[in-house]
């Protein structure tokens, strides 16, 4: 009867750990383990990236081999339930879901996080002080205005991230979670808003840049005189296949009809944090020389179709943090300054002496 409650018990466990919302939010990545369960038996024995295959299996089996210290397979069976059931617990609190969400999705490792919850006299509430304290330390301790694209990568993955996250925690819809499984499949990764007019440089890279703009205005319900007039130019130059001729001449008149072309303040916002999102890698590559009514078209079409969309990533591009969202073709720096305001307000937690 113990084996068939432990063998019933453990198809329950790996079930779980099988469903992808529940799996990406305790772990980066299902490479490892076609059996999901032996990720449990790895944490517990400590199993590092260097160890070898069988290293757990091992560890077990030295503990029933040892005449000296007799292991009770259902005491050892209860410690992995009771495992499992801490993150089970875990994924039930919205708080502690998205807290220790994010931090799994930085690298922080699961076991220490665990580690940290067993800690003599922590409460639930201290807990979540200690996570939140953690996530500081991911973060820095503010400054984000000043944070650039081309050196501070890394950290503005971060901070768009926990925007989002942080975000969705605020909100009062009780079942609205970030889902880390979807984040993590599909490749996020961050992008301009509004690009850096940076000409295509190759026959292919043109040719994709044609068919986004022909999309864009064949999509439309109606065009301007104007705008039949440039999406004809644009199918004659994709026809033609010869790219080298004319085609940054076109590729200016676009630019121009959306107000998305350089400007003095460029070097000064572009790479910094108010201009930029967090985009998947399709639509990352795809768009990523795009002007921004044609990016934010394609972001309300893919929401239209249920795609995974960050909520920071879905408002910036509706402008919903922008005061004055009279224009909607381009993207400005009155904008970008709106969007870094909401940001540094949301996480404002964060930058103070609260969590250190």
């Amino acid at each position: 009867l113990k084996k068939i409650q432990i063998a019933t018990e453990w198809d329950s466990i790996e079930k779980r750990l099988q469903e992808p919302a529940f799996w990406y939010f305790i772990s980066n990545s299902d490479q490892r383990y076609p059996t999901r369960i032996e990720y449990i038996f790895d944490l517990m024995k400590g199993k590092k990236e260097s160890d070898e295959a069988f290293f757990t299996f091992h560890q077990f089996a030295a503990e029933f081999r040892d005449g000296a210290s007799q292991v009770d397979a259902e005491l050892l069976w209860q410690q992995v339930k009771g495992y499992f059931l801490t993150f089970e617990e875990w994924f039930q609190d919205k708080e502690l879901y998205h807290l220790i969400g994010f931090l799994v999705a930085c690298g922080e490792p699961v076991k220490e996080l665990k580690a940290l919850s067993e800690q003599k006299n922590t409460t639930k509430t201290e807990f979540k002080k200690l996570l939140r304290s953690r996530i500081q330390a991911q973060i820095g301790s503010g400054g984000i205005e000043e944070l650039n694209y081309r050196s501070d990568a890394a950290l503005i993955r971060k901070i768009l991230l926990l925007f989002s996250v942080e975000t969705l925690l605020a909100s009062t819809e009780a079942e609205v979670r970030f889902p880390f499984d979807r984040y993590k499949k599909e490749r996020w990764d961050i992008e301009h808003i509004r690009s850096q007019a940076e000409l295509p440089s190759t026959p292919k890279a043109q040719a994709e840049w044609l068919n986004i703009i022909i999309d864009y205005f064949t999509q439309q319900p109606s065009n301007t005189e104007q705008e039949q007039c440039l999406l004809t130019q644009l199918q004659q130059q994709l026809e033609s296949g010869n790219f080298e001729k004319d085609f940054q001449d076109l590729y200016s008149k676009v630019m121009h009809h959306f107000n998305d072309g350089s400007d003095k303040t460029k070097d000064s916002w572009l790479d910094m944090l108010g201009n930029l999102a967090l985009l998947d890698t399709t639509t990352n590559r795809s768009y990523k020389n795009a002007p921004f009514q044609v990016k934010r078209d394609r972001i309300i079409r893919n929401d239209r179709q249920g795609a995974f969309m960050p909520i920071g990533t879905k408002n910036v591009f509706l402008k919903y943090y922008s005061k004055s969202a009279t224009n909607l073709l381009s993207w400005t720096h009155v904008d970008a300054e709106d969007y870094l305001k909401a940001i540094t307000e949301v996480l404002k937690p964060y930058f103070s002496e609260e969590h250190a």
